[in-house]
Order: C-alpha cells, then sequence, then structure tokens
C-alpha cells in the first residue's frame, strides 16, 4: 500500500478513546468483538458489531463503501485480534493503518508486513492507555517511540 498518510500519536490515542466510548455501553457483558473505520477527513466513524471479528471488519467494509467514507485517510480499530484476512480486507478498501486490541495472529502480521499496512496492537486502557505498539511501518505515526 501506498500511502502518505500520517496521524499524530495522540489521533491514535484519542482514537481508541473515542472507540472505547462508543462500545462499551454496547458491549458490556456480551461475546461480542466490535470494528470500526474513522474518516480523517470528514471527521466521522462508523461502528460494526458482530459475535464474529472477521465479519465486523466484513460488515465495517460494506458500511464504509456505502457510506462513502474516505478509505485512504482513515484507520480501522477492532476488538479482534488481526488476522490476514482483516488487515487483507481493510488493505483492499486502501485503509493504511489497522489498530487491534489485541496481539495480532502471526498471520495478520505478515499480510500488514506484505502489504504495507500499518499494525497497532496490544492496547489496553487502565488507570492511563498501555501496551501500544506499532509493528508495522511505524512512520506514518508522528511522535511514536516504543517507549510512549
Amino acid at each position: 500500500m501506498n500511502s502518505n498518510l500520517k496521524v499524530s500519536w495522540k489521533t491514535i490515542v484519542d482514537i481508541f478513546l473515542d472507540f472505547n466510548r462508543r462500545t462499551i455501553s454496547i458491549t458490556k457483558g456480551l461475546a461480542m468483538h466490535t470494528s470500526g473505520i474513522y474518516d480523517l477527513v470528514n471527521r466521522r466513524a462508523i461502528i460494526a458489531h458482530d459475535v464474529s471479528r472477521h465479519t465486523s471488519i466484513a460488515k465495517l467494509v460494506g458500511l464504509a463503501v456505502t457510506h462513502n467514507i474516505a478509505t485512504e485517510n482513515s484507520i480501522v480499530i477492532t476488538t479482534g485480534r488481526a488476522s490476514s484476512d482483516m488487515v487483507i480486507r481493510s488493505a483492499n478498501i486502501k485503509v493504511p493503518i489497522v489498530i487491534s486490541t489485541r496481539g495480532p495472529l502471526y498471520s495478520g502480521l505478515t499480510a500488514a508486513s506484505m502489504l504495507r499496512v500499518t499494525l497497532i496492537s496490544y492496547i489496553r486502557r487502565g488507570d492511563a492507555i498501555r501496551g501500544l505498539r506499532v509493528l508495522t511501518y511505524p512512520e506514518r505515526i508522528i511522535d511514536y517511540s516504543k517507549n510512549s
């Protein structure tokens, strides 16, 4: 993926916080995966829920296309572990950055590396945002350091 999109570390954290606010009340106590796409140009987001992490991304891709999301300048975030099909679906609609709140599967990490998708994983919330790691193509994230 050839993308000139660069976003700040603060933008990544703000997206995670917004995603968390939008999903916690809906999925609390349910066995549910949630995915979202954040259009940075038009400043809007779409959220999709499903019991399958794979289907939540598939729904999200369909919603992004039907709602004319500027995918080349968007970020996908999901509660599911990043698998290859999730990364590939995002790359197919030209999304350059994918965030997973869990660790990736090896297939997801490999797909992100091969498709030049920035993959961010391990994000957690407690007293503060912690664990966030940019695993591939960190040059898209401004002010990122492995010690952040």
